[in-house]
């Protein structure tokens, strides 16, 4: 396998990723070579040996809220969390008490999204915070007036919804533009946000005048970015979930070996 896939040009292999549905998809990753990376980036991370350079990241309320039309359900969990040894720990965590659809379907995509997307943030701010970079995190929670017609009501903010109001797409007016009705509150956040993504570009730090000062992110504090219309300064995002996947797995693993 590996022979065939060294005789390949990088657009041949690019085109077989495309070709696979996209339930199984192939993402092609940074490897591992022992020159321009020597270790994989959590190690790296660990050891502190990464460039100490501001660092912006952040997540939105609902993550994978879009996974759930793709042939997905509570039937099919366990087999997607079956490389896990801590597979029966993470439905217990968040499916102990559901008992409805609505709280099975909330439980469900929290689990998704907190693996992939939102613990892994929260793991990676600590990391750089530790090796001293200034790091400064958000969790986007605005609810768009464009979605509010697509979208079921319990739906804030999904995957990506953040990434247009930081790149001003309340105001794009060319052959890319927001399909649909763009409020004034749309808009205010929208500079909100332009205005801290393009301070954090300029000077490494989202503060400006007129802006809620963004404090840094740190291991005590954990203070972190809560971005709505009136934009608010929290503390330790998804606490009980971070100590679950931190300690309670850990402890876990611990005693099954």
């Amino acid at each position: 396998v590996v022979r065939c896939i060294k005789g390949k040009s990088k657009d041949q292999i690019v085109a077989a990723t495309k070709k696979v549905s996209r339930l199984m998809k192939i993402f092609l990753g940074a490897v591992v070579d022992g020159e321009f990376l020597t270790d994989t980036a959590e190690e790296l991370l660990k050891r502190k040996e990464v460039l100490k350079v501001p660092v912006m990241m952040g997540v939105t309320n609902h993550e994978f809220g879009w996974i759930l039309p793709q042939n997905l359900n509570l039937s099919s969990l366990p087999s997607l969390l079956q490389a896990s040894s801590a597979n029966n720990l993470i439905i217990d965590e968040y499916l102990k008490d559901a008992k409805t659809p609505e709280e099975i379907r909330d439980g469900f995509t929290e689990i998704i999204g907190d693996l992939l997307m939102t613990l892994p943030v929260v793991k990676v701010a600590g990391y750089h915070a530790d090796a001293g970079a200034p790091v400064y995190m958000y969790e986007f929670v605005y609810r768009a007036q464009v979605h509010r017609d697509n979208r079921p009501s319990f739906v804030k903010a999904d995957h990506a919804d953040d990434v247009g109001f930081m790149f001003g797409a309340c105001f794009w007016n060319g052959p890319l533009k927001i399909l649909g009705n763009i409020t004034t509150d749309d808009e205010t956040l929208c500079r909100t946000m332009m205005s801290y993504w393009a301070n954090f570009a300029h000077n490494g730090s989202p503060d400006g005048p007129g802006l809620v000062s963004w404090p840094q992110y740190d291991r005590q504090k954990q203070q972190y970015m809560e971005l709505d219309l009136t934009s608010t300064v929290k503390q330790k995002l998804k606490e009980r979930r971070v100590h679950f996947a931190t300690v309670k797995t850990q402890n876990e693993h611990l005693r099954r070996i």
